[in-house]
């Protein structure tokens, strides 16, 4: 099958293409590489240096797709604040440009990547059918979500597509992870206190938030399993949460990391969260456990693997 990945040289990007050129497929990148390395063609993979917002860079990587895999957007909580126009501009532009290109070329599979960031209220178990809201419009933090909401939107109401499904990936992590998230920005910190002589030392690390805000961290390999289970079973227009249902507090997640390292913190609190912050964010994976989807690295094997790499 030959598959176009939008935004292939992402963190995300990159270990799906990996996988699907394991499994025999052709697959094409468009990425303008803003977020990765520049990556050449080789064998299966062909690699188009493109902006999604072109539609003449969109219109020529979509030609001859049996399939559309769309992940091409501006990720990253700072940016967010800094640069809302374009995270909107990126997304919206992006969506439609996609859209009307699998439109000419009557590409008939189409999978989005969402985000949980769609899903705003501070509950318990989020499952795919929890509203969609926008809590303020003048909040900057919000262009990224409003963005995955309307591309939810035009994804599932356009026309032509025999298999369209989403994906709402919960907090993502692994080796190589580029900064501006939780865990690679706590890598960062502890990778600068590795250098200073700490023998029976406390270090003080500072966390945003009381240290009382919780998360569930997915390993990326069991993410890449999920989507591909999707590929596989997912149903036409179905809407699917792929993380894990392990659950830990930023301030034990900094302590655990710390921990491994053998590097004794002392977490401080006090720094506020950014207007926008939710408390607790916890995916319902019932969906996908019904496709057979069970993760399988703890989140102290995969915190290993992300220290020790």
């Amino acid at each position: 099958m030959r598959i176009l990945v939008t935004g292939g040289a992402g963190f995300i990007g990159k270990a799906l293409v990996g996988r699907l050129l394991g499994e025999g497929h052709h697959v094409s990148i468009l990425d303008d590489f803003s977020r990765g390395e520049p990556i050449g063609s080789v064998g299966n993979l062909k690699v188009l240096d493109g902006d999604v917002r072109n539609f003449d860079d969109v219109f020529g990587a979509v030609w001859k797709s049996d399939e559309v895999i769309h992940l091409a957007y501006i990720n990253g909580t700072k940016t967010f604040y800094e640069k809302p126009d374009e995270v909107l501009d990126v997304a919206v532009h992006g969506i439609v440009n996609v859209l009307r290109a699998c439109t000419h070329h009557k590409v008939k599979r189409f999978m989005l990547m969402s985000s949980s960031e769609v899903c705003r209220a501070d509950i318990g178990s989020m499952n795919e059918s929890i509203p969609l809201v926008i809590p303020d419009p003048f909040n900057p933090r919000y262009s990224y979500s409003a963005g995955k909401i309307i591309s939810e939107m035009m994804a599932i109401h356009h026309k032509g597509f025999d298999w369209l499904t989403i994906i709402r990936p919960f907090n993502i992590y692994g080796p190589h992870m580029t900064p501006g998230h939780v865990i690679p920005d706590f890598k960062m910190h502890l990778d600068r206190i590795k250098t200073y002589p700490h023998k029976n030392d406390v270090y003080i690390f500072n966390i945003l938030g009381n240290g009382n805000e919780t998360r569930s961290f997915c390993y990326i390999d069991d993410f890449i399993d999920g989507v591909m289970l999707v590929r596989e079973k997912g149903q036409h227009k179905g809407i699917y949460n792929i993380g894990t249902s392990e659950e830990i507090s930023i301030r034990n997640l900094a302590q655990e990391m710390g921990n491994i390292l053998g590097i004794k913190l002392a977490v401080q609190d006090g720094n506020q969260l950014r207007e926008g912050s939710i408390a607790r964010r916890k995916p319902d994976i019932a969906k996908m456990q019904v496709l057979g989807y069970e993760p399988k690295v703890s989140l102290n094997e995969g915190l290993r693997r992300v220290l020790c790499q």
